[in-house]
């Protein structure tokens, strides 16, 4: 087991129902001093899930690299953007807060849970992926998806098409600034019915299709079932 099932599984063991937990991955760090007083406001606010905003973290000169135990990653990576949304054209939006044992719709990794109450902020995630190793990994990833037929197999594609045309990360071609002069970006809407934040992407879907903002949750509500 590996991998959300893993995950989903531990937090079965050792999360309690009222019980908030931080979900992330070893390359993400949440960009939350005080982790306490988000989730009591998502608590207040009757929310169950925060998401946070992926800001993949970059070399100055664009290169994967790696880092040394005592290096400081804000020096090693001092470039954040919002890569996935800009050059893999992906969802880089994520449950990083959860209370209680959501589980995570079918096929959605932790990007959607089912029963979820989204709160209407987001938090910001650090995300160093782009180390010494990374394009090899993106190169062997892109191979298998592709052979698999899988649908997003097209966002690796974008990542190596990307550094072979530049032979860099060109972070000043897709909204990279140095940490320091980065402006974290707010919840492109709010849930006309609940308030939970919403992605660009759900934004664009809800007001084609329902005429206003609205969550997956109030847009799964609105959706017809099959007879």
């Amino acid at each position: 087991m590996f991998g959300t099932a893993a995950v989903s599984e531990m937090r079965k063991l050792h999360q309690e129902d009222d019980e908030w937990v931080v979900i992330c991955d070893l390359d993400e760090f949440l960009e939350c001093e005080l982790v306490e007083d988000a989730a009591e406001a998502a608590e207040r606010a009757g929310a169950n899930l925060v998401r946070g905003i992926m800001h993949d973290r970059f070399a100055l000169d664009g290169q994967p690299r790696g880092f040394a135990p005592d290096e400081d990653l804000n020096e090693v990576y001092p470039i954040k953007s919002r890569f996935i949304r800009e050059v893999m054209r992906g969802y880089d939006h994520k449950g990083i807060l959860v209370k209680g044992v959501l589980n995570p719709a079918p096929g959605a990794a932790h990007h959607w849970f089912t029963g979820e109450r989204g709160f209407s902020g987001v938090l910001g995630i650090s995300h160093y992926k782009w180390t010494a190793s990374s394009l090899e990994r993106v190169r062997s990833a892109y191979e298998i998806v592709s052979d698999a037929g899988i649908s997003w197999a097209v966002e690796y594609k974008r990542v190596l098409d990307h550094y072979d045309r530049y032979g860099r990360f060109a972070w000043e071609t897709f909204g990279g600034r140095r940490w320091r002069e980065f402006e974290p970006e707010p919840p492109a809407g709010n849930c006309a019915e609940c308030g939970a934040a919403v992605s660009e992407a759900e934004l664009a879907y809800a007001r084609q299709n329902f005429g206003r903002s609205l969550c997956r949750r109030d847009q799964d509500a609105l959706t017809p079932r099959p007879a």
